[in-house]
């Protein structure tokens, strides 16, 4: 069976992580990412939405190994090792959540 890919990896800062980051930055303080949730989609493709706030299937979440920025940019680095609960999933989506539990 062949499985047709996309390379077109993105992702998109949620409306209310685009609310959160606009009021932090004019009050002049940060915003806390401590979280990755990973998913499935349902074993299907969803298109990403600004709109989201949840993921539509999340199978684990997992602490943030590092998040900074830098200027204008913000970096996030996370390394997921599999568990038992992860190893035989697909992951299809994530979303990085602040210290309020908001997906940003």
């Amino acid at each position: 069976t062949e499985v047709a890919m996309s390379n077109d990896y993105f992702s998109y800062v949620t409306n209310l992580g685009i609310n959160k980051i606009e009021a932090a930055y004019n009050a002049g303080k940060t915003i806390n990412l401590i979280e990755m949730a990973i998913g499935d989609s349902n074993g299907a493709y969803v298109e990403p939405d600004a709109s989201f706030t949840s993921l539509v299937n999340e199978f684990s979440r997992v602490a943030l190994n590092d998040a900074s920025t830098d200027g204008h940019l913000i970096h996030v680095i996370s390394y997921i090792k599999p568990t038992a609960e992860t190893a035989e999933q697909t992951l299809r989506e994530y979303g990085i959540y602040d210290d309020e539990g908001d997906m940003i």
